[in-house]
């Protein structure tokens, strides 16, 4: 059960990765490789890699490992710089009502983000005590 456990996350990679060089395409070509607006990616890309990992550890929380443990420390950390990086970029030097709600969006994503953190580690210290048994 534990391969069926990295499915979820090792897609969320795939959907970050996507995301990532979606936004770095964008700096060559407006509109990036995706020609749909940038709410429409958020919900695309976005919601699925932040969605799959709690399956993830859903999944590993019965069958611990620490591999899945691992992955989803990552998958936490990569989403935290994205969240930042993107908080910094909506805030930029002019502040008005709809860079404050943008960057109200991607605080809730850090906010995922640090969730994701935690949640592997703490399953690190399940797998953890789950191997010296």
């Amino acid at each position: 059960i534990m391969q069926k456990a990295l499915i979820p996350i090792l897609v969320s990679f795939g959907f970050l990765g996507l995301y990532a060089a979606d936004y770095v395409y964008s700096w060559v070509q407006p509109g990036g490789m995706i020609a749909v607006d940038p709410f429409q990616k958020g919900v695309i890309l976005g919601i699925p890699s932040l969605a799959l990992p709690l399956v993830s550890y859903r999944m590993h929380k019965r069958y611990p490992s620490s591999t899945v443990s691992r992955l989803l420390q990552i998958n936490g950390g990569l989403v935290i710089v994205g969240g930042l990086v993107m908080v910094s970029i909506t805030m930029g030097p002019s502040y008005d009502a709809i860079r404050a709600k943008l960057a109200a969006e991607w605080v809730l994503v850090l906010g995922l983000g640090v969730l994701q953190l935690i949640l592997g580690l703490k399953s690190n210290k399940i797998s953890s005590v789950q191997s010296m048994r």
